[in-house]
């Protein structure tokens, strides 16, 4: 029985791989097209090879879609942070995009997932961790240092099941709420930001809402989407943790903007 399960096993994966590899590689260049980055003929001189342009520049020639609001800094020296020597940084000592990936890599894992062309085979937060190491974890003698750190007091509370929160606040969730698996799906529902974060009662967001359909039902009492401070950004048009929140911010709680006198909360809330 146990060779059949096994058997069953590797056929799937056989046929995931077989049906991932027939998905055309966005990176797969051909001879003529390397001068298109490279200033030298890549097969007539060794690496590192000069780029026509500043590599940020060559990479949004195509992903010209990104957010760089919602992506990792690149062109800056890193601080807090230990790099790698499989990640390289420019001869300026600065991240690019080539710290994270390696457009000539794999476009698929052996798994056949998509790689991303990431320089490991991890992902999410397992890969941020690479670099920016959390170090009262890792010192961590026992499992309760990590648990303490990891599962908390639920903060999220799920309303309703059958509508799933986007994917950006899922993978939000996955690691700021305590409770909520990794591969979960999660239903819309409400943030609170008192319960185990902050000494005082800072009231609940809904996370996963339809921000159109809350303009049009309640009249007054919201701003039309088309309004929106562009820094609110709205996932397949539902409230979102990136709706408040921009990871790479400066402002405190990693606001999308300071919110003294209510200023973000009225970007979105008439009153």
């Amino acid at each position: 029985m146990k060779r059949v399960i096994t058997g069953v096993v590797l056929s799937v994966l056989v046929l995931f791989s077989v049906g991932y590899s027939l998905i055309e590689n966005p990176h797969r260049f051909s001879a003529d097209e390397c001068m298109r980055c490279h200033l030298t003929d890549p097969g007539a001189a060794k690496p590192p090879l000069p780029l026509v342009a500043p590599e940020s520049e060559l990479c949004m020639d195509c992903h010209r879609g990104m957010d760089a609001l919602l992506t990792h800094p690149v062109e800056i020296r890193p601080r807090h942070a230990e790099i790698p020597a499989d990640m390289p940084l420019s001869t300026e000592g600065k991240l690019t995009c080539s710290t994270c990936h390696d457009i000539h890599s794999s476009y698929r894992t052996p798994f056949g997932a998509p790689s991303h062309f990431l320089r490991r085979q991890v992902s999410g937060r397992r890969f941020c961790i690479i670099c920016h190491r959390e170090k009262n974890v890792e010192v961590a003698t026992d499992h309760s240092g990590i648990l303490n750190k990891a599962h908390f007091k639920p903060r999220y509370h799920i309303i309703d099941n059958t509508r799933a929160v986007d994917s950006v606040s899922a993978e939000c969730l996955s690691c700021h709420d305590g409770s909520v698996a990794r591969l979960s799906v999660i239903g819309v529902g409400s943030w609170s930001h008192s319960e185990g974060f902050t000494n005082s009662d800072t009231g609940t967001h809904p996370i996963g809402v339809d921000y159109e359909d809350a303009y049009m039902n309640s009249p007054g009492g919201f701003r039309p989407p088309s309004m929106l401070d562009s820094r609110i950004k709205l996932v397949d048009g539902k409230v979102s943790c990136v709706s408040c929140h921009n990871l790479y911010s400066d402002t405190p709680m990693k606001l999308v903007m300071a919110n003294r006198q209510s200023r973000l909360c009225l970007e979105c809330h008439i009153k």
